[in-house]
């Protein structure tokens, strides 16, 4: 079997991990408060599709979006930027 490398740089690296994390996040956080798309699409007074398709993983969400999903799903949003950690 083979096994490929692919080289991230550390910028793309850091996007790519808080993508994947928001959408952890939000798929937790609907499957925990038990709200469909279809709901969420209620709520927001969309379209189901349009829901779908802010929910996909990778998607770049801006932060209107975002709190908007977190609302319709009963959520809360929290972020923080933290400085790196260095050894001095």
């Amino acid at each position: 079997m083979s096994r490929y490398t692919i080289s991230v740089h550390p910028r793309q690296k850091m996007y790519i991990d808080l993508t994947h994390m928001v959408g952890s996040d939000l798929y937790l956080t609907r499957k925990l408060n038990d709200v469909s798309q279809k709901q969420m699409a209620a709520n927001l007074e969309c379209n189901a599709s349009t829901v779908s398709k802010h929910l996909a993983m990778g998607n770049n969400l801006t932060l209107r979006t975002l709190a908007d999903l977190a609302w319709a799903m009963d959520g809360e949003v929290e972020i923080s930027i933290k400085p790196k950690r260095r050894d001095i």
